[in-house]
């Protein structure tokens, strides 16, 4: 039976919670069987401005219903793109397997759990650092990490030069780049821009 997700998402906001609570139930079903409730993700993260905390809660379980992890996209045999799609932000990490461990570059925003993920793509310990100095080894990959500041003083980018692949963190992206935060620095962001357009890449995640 289909149910009419836009009754069941006023009734979120339904005062008796025994109803609103019917209708989480019904909505979080339908997050696991289709799409449908993904275009009102906007409104979702409005509701987690509600004074009332029952509705705050409702938003975030149903945001998080929503967030799914696309672990398919793979750059090579040892390394893969872990994105975490569906909510606004769509943060992506990387994963690099070496021959006796794994890294783990950046870890999502924690509204989908991406250690249940890694494990699924290794066995190895897998050590995890943030891009937002500097040599790191992972048995088998040498990694030379970058201070890169700009966008956030403490930015950082992973330069595999056996591959060619920098991994840029927010240095670097498809859109609108942000430097105008008071964390962010123009003139500390063109400084990285031109250090990392100096190096051989092949490729740029």
């Amino acid at each position: 039976m289909e149910i009419k997700i836009e009754d069941n998402f006023s009734l979120l906001f339904d005062k008796n919670n025994n109803t609103a609570y019917k209708a989480l139930q019904m909505l979080q079903k339908e997050c696991e069987e289709s799409d449908k409730v993904y275009c009102y993700m906007d409104k979702l993260a409005d509701m987690i401005d509600n004074d009332n905390s029952y509705i705050r809660t409702r938003g975030l379980t149903l945001i998080a219903y929503n967030a799914k992890w696309d672990k398919d996209n793979k750059i090579d045999a040892n390394t893969y793109i872990i994105s975490e799609y569906r909510h606004w932000e769509e943060t992506h990490c990387y994963l690099l397997n070496g021959n006796t461990r794994s890294l783990l570059i950046d870890t999502g925003l924690g509204i989908s759990n991406i250690y249940e993920e890694v494990l699924k793509l290794t066995d190895k310990p897998v050590t995890a650092v943030a891009t937002h100095i500097h040599w790191d080894h992972i048995g088998g990959r040498e990694i030379e990490v970058l201070h890169t500041p700009g966008h956030s003083p403490g930015h950082l980018c992973f330069w595999e030069k056996a591959g060619g692949y920098l991994f840029t963190g927010d240095l670097v992206y498809k859109d609108i780049l942000f430097a105008y935060y008071l964390s962010t620095d123009p003139e500390a962001y063109l400084d990285s821009l031109e250090k990392v357009a100096a190096l051989p890449v092949n490729s740029g995640f």
